[in-house]
């Protein structure tokens, strides 16, 4: 059954008994309906009669009613060839598609070079071209059988996506989260062409069970001399690796899980380059034979038999 199966909240009223067709409107395109008749003699004194069986009704599609999001990223590949534009864009909701999007139109000119000018269907989700560094505008719409939804329009202006990065320089790069037209506040990051300029440190024990093991870490600014990929928490036993984690600047704690009870580990703050994996800091720890509440439970248990011990003496010493 495609789409989403609507129940219809009112029923509607067909007062012509010589009908035998009738027109339901107001549905939503591309979808599945269940529909049963009943009927009545007289509307002041008759009752109504049981609903029919059920039959299923598939509205037909309609053409998309908004059009994708788009990206796009604009790269020089050397200094001899054309810029890179590549576009990407995300598929469509149920509610907006109307129905089975077939493929995407995407188009782009340039006013100053229209014999580049360029319309192309396709199916998949990105596209790449070659574009001068003159201003261009896209455009990109999705399509079903029944037509294509509204274009959504970008300009762009390849030489205002060259950043010109200069090695050994410092930058710093926000990040904002969007929604709609909210805006919330960035969160930032300082960078060079060796990577971020965070390093994480003071790796410490936070929480241990009999089964898991808890982390933490911080992460604070610092001067990176050699190119860092990513940082990695690891979990060994003895020479053996049991689990890794990668470490990003918004993450500040990890657990490893399903351990063995009294058992020793190892836990390294690794740092990844592009030549050599470093283990910056080393933490030594042992899971714990039992948990806080079997703990409670055994001393429970051992000062019962105890209260029950000191009775049975109490009694046979009464009885002697």
């Amino acid at each position: 059954m495609r789409g989403t199966i609507f129940k219809i909240p009112d029923s509607v009223s067909a007062e012509d008994v010589e009908e035998v067709c009738h027109t339901i409107e107001g549905l939503k395109p591309f979808n599945s309906y269940n529909i049963a008749v009943s009927c009545i003699h007289d509307l002041d004194e008759g009752h109504w009669s049981d609903w029919s069986e059920e039959t299923t009704g598939v509205t037909l599609e309609s053409a998309p009613s908004r059009p994708p999001d788009v990206c796009y990223n604009v790269e020089k590949v050397n200094k001899d060839r054309p810029h890179q534009l590549m576009l990407m864009w995300k598929t469509l909701n149920a509610h907006d598609a109307n129905g089975h999007i077939l493929g995407y139109e995407v188009s782009y000119r340039q006013k100053k070079h229209p014999f580049l000018s360029r319309i192309v269907n396709t199916t998949n989700l990105k596209m790449v071209f070659e574009v001068t560094e003159e201003e261009l505008e896209v455009a990109v719409r999705a399509y079903n059988s029944a037509g294509g939804s509204p274009y959504s329009h970008i300009k762009i202006d390849p030489r205002l996506c060259q950043t010109d990065l200069q090695l050994g320089k410092t930058y710093r790069i926000n990040v904002y989260p969007i929604s709609y037209e909210l805006c919330g506040p960035p969160k930032s990051i300082n960078a060079n062409l060796n990577g971020a300029l965070l390093g994480a440190v003071r790796l410490h024990i936070e929480d241990v069970t009999k089964d898991t093991v808890s982390v933490q870490w911080e992460w604070q600014q610092m001067e990176v001399h050699t190119k860092v990929l990513q940082y990695r928490v690891l979990l060994r036993m003895g020479m053996t690796q049991i689990d890794s984690f990668p470490v990003w600047p918004d993450v500040k704690q990890h657990t490893f899980f399903k351990l063995r009870a009294n058992t020793a580990y190892s836990v390294h703050l690794v740092v990844e380059t592009p030549n050599d994996n470093i283990s910056s800091e080393i933490i030594p720890i042992k899971t714990n034979d039992f948990d806080f509440s079997e703990r409670i439970i055994f001393t429970a248990c051992g000062i019962l038999l105890l209260i029950l011990s000191i009775g049975i003496i109490f009694m046979l010493y009464r009885i002697v």
